[in-house]
Parts: structure tokens; C-alpha cells; sequence
């Protein structure tokens, strides 16, 4: 199945400061992030992002702030971004059955919510923008949420697929984001 740009959002689940101490390839996981987000922004694909406890943890990581307005960003205090039902409502007003999931950490917030979502929605997990603390939880994670019906993806992918062809007016603008990306 291939993402829809018509019938996608992006959520980035829990992309604060104070939780990404300690979680692995995090300069990994925020260049490609930052890459989604950029790209959904310029081919106007909704994107919304949650924080789990934002007056103890912060807000959303500083890098992405520029990128979200306050009406975008949920707070959360359980673990599935289920839990918060001003964005279901959201989800749903958006009418898009395909969420693109990004963000930390996989066994905890990542896996709750995606097999939460897999409920009413096609759920795509991009691989190289969500991470853990430690290798086998992370992969055990991902291997649970393919199993429950998650695909897994990766930020090229979800990017060129919103795309569907060079010929689509912000490719080159898309590309300039492809090689920042890389650096």
C-alpha cells in the first residue's frame, strides 16, 4: 500500500527536549523528523504532534516549534496518544485514514499508540525517525507493531510517495530538503 497524500497526516509523537536524553540515533531521528515535517509543510499534509507531560517535561523539542502552531500540538498524560481526546476529534475532522507516525520512545508511547490507532486507521511506522533507549526493545517494538498490522517505512519513502512524481510543483523545494537532510 502506498501513502496517499490525500489521505495522510503526520503526528510526531513526544519530541521534547528532556526525553531525548539517552534515546539512540536521536540526531538520526531529528534530522529526519524535521525532514517529514519541512516536506509536509510544503505539500500541505496535516501534521500534529503530542507531549507527554508538558509542565514537568517541556514543550515540543525547539528545532520543530517554528513548525507546528499551538492548535497542533496536544498534551498528553497517558502513554497512547489515544488518551487525548481533543486530537482524536482532530484526526477525525481531518478525515484521513493513513497517519504517519514519527517520534520516541518506541516500547513506550510509539507501540501504545500505534496498536491504539491500528483500530481505525492505516498506520505507517517511519523506521528511521523513531528510536529507544536500547537496540532490542526498540526492534522488539517494531517488529510487534508490523505484526499488528504497522507498516513500516522510512522517510524517503513516505516523503517521495506524497510526491508521486518530479513533476509535481514543489520538487525541487522537496529535493533541497532531501539534501539537507543527508548532511
Amino acid at each position: 500500500m502506498l501513502i496517499d497524500k490525500n489521505n495522510s497526516l503526520l503526528l510526531a509523537i513526544d519530541l521534547q527536549p528532556k526525553f531525548l536524553n539517552g534515546i539512540l540515533n536521536v540526531d538520526t531521528l531529528m534530522k529526519k523528523g524535521l525532514y517529514l515535517t519541512q516536506a509536509s509543510e510544503l505539500l500541505n499534509i496535516p501534521h500534529l504532534a503530542t507531549v507527554q507531560n508538558p509542565e514537568r517535561m517541556g514543550g515540543v523539542h525547539p528545532s520543530l516549534e517554528k513548525h507546528f502552531e499551538v492548535e497542533q500540538i496536544y498534551s498528553k498524560m497517558t502513554f497512547s496518544v489515544t488518551g487525548n481526546i481533543r486530537l482524536l476529534e482532530r484526526i477525525e475532522k481531518l478525515k484521513k485514514k493513513q497517519i504517519i507516525v514519527w517520534g520516541i520512545e518506541t516500547p513506550i508511547c510509539i507501540t501504545q499508540s500505534v496498536l491504539q490507532l491500528l483500530k481505525n486507521h492505516d498506520v505507517f511506522l517511519v523506521c528511521d525517525a523513531v528510536s529507544a533507549r536500547d537496540e532490542l526493545s526498540h526492534n522488539i517494538s517494531l517488529s510487534r507493531m508490523e505484526q499488528a498490522g504497522a507498516k513500516l517505512t522510512c522517510a524517503d519513502s513516505v516523503v517521495y510517495e506524497w510526491l508521486e512524481t518530479a513533476e509535481n510543483e514543489q520538487f525541487k523545494n522537496v529535493l533541497q530538503l532531501v539534501k539537507e537532510s543527508a548532511k
